[in-house]
């Protein structure tokens, strides 16, 4: 508290975190959903806006967020998310990808997919874990038997692999 205004600071991460916490969702996972985008254990992301259309390709290291068009092939390290705005035609290659727009084309989500109510997925899905909550729409053919590989970004080719593994 400050001696000549009696105002009490703040600081300004505590306000985005205690912001976040009142308006997100956390799902059994540990990962927080902010209203109108995501975050999953990455403190940076990318948002694609309602107005803008990319077709072409796109890769991230960071979480991204789409409510605009997307169309082409979408590599990402992190979390891809497709608002509820968002509208792709992709092929994705993610760690996790959360539909709550319209999607169709093939996913690889090495670690999780998932389709929230009101979501539209039409398309091949290859993943460890998958969600369809109640009110979601799927329409094609689902894999967890061959597990992704885990990939980076400056991998060369349509599949990748981590030069961890052997």
């Amino acid at each position: 508290m400050s001696p000549e205004t009696g105002q009490i600071r703040v600081e300004a991460k505590f306000c985005e975190e205690l912001h976040m916490a009142m308006t997100s969702s956390k799902d059994d996972g540990g990962t927080i959903y902010p209203s109108g985008g995501a975050v999953s254990g990455s403190s940076s992301s990318s948002f694609i806006g309602k107005t803008l259309k990319i077709d072409g390709d796109l890769s991230s290291d960071e979480n991204v967020t789409i409510e605009g068009k997307v169309k082409g092939k979408i590599k990402a390290t992190s979390l891809v998310t497709i608002g509820v705005e968002g509208s792709v035609d992709a092929e994705i290659k993610a760690r996790e990808v959360r539909i709550l727009g319209h999607a169709t084309g093939h996913i690889e989500a090495t670690h999780r997919l998932e389709i929230v109510a009101g979501g539209h997925f039409t398309g091949d899905i290859q993943s460890e874990k998958i969600v369809i909550q109640e009110g979601a729409i799927f329409k094609g053919n689902i894999n967890m038997e061959d597990k992704p590989k885990p990939f980076s970004i400056s991998d060369k080719g349509s599949g990748g692999t981590n030069p961890t593994q052997k």
